[in-house]
């Protein structure tokens, strides 16, 4: 039996603790309780494009960090 690694967004757990926020935080520019952030964070949602630009802008971040914060695979361990 094989185990999979839990969806996690490392990058972007690290960059919102940086700036003291919490999942209630990341939800404030998207209108989203943290319930909703926590299910994105776990991968039980998916992201969406408007979500992911307006979670960049908070934390204040370029669009260049997009494949960093949101990679396309989320099971990555590094972190920039």
């Amino acid at each position: 039996m094989t185990t999979t690694k839990p969806k996690s967004f490392k990058a972007l757990r690290m960059y919102a603790q940086m700036r003291n926020c919490d999942t209630k935080d990341l939800g404030k520019p998207i209108n989203m309780d943290p319930g909703a952030i926590s299910r994105r964070m776990t991968g039980k949602v998916e992201w969406t494009r408007k979500e992911m630009y307006a979670i960049l802008e908070f934390l204040d971040l370029t669009t260049d960090f997009l494949p960093v914060i949101f990679p396309e695979d989320i099971y990555e361990d590094y972190v920039l």
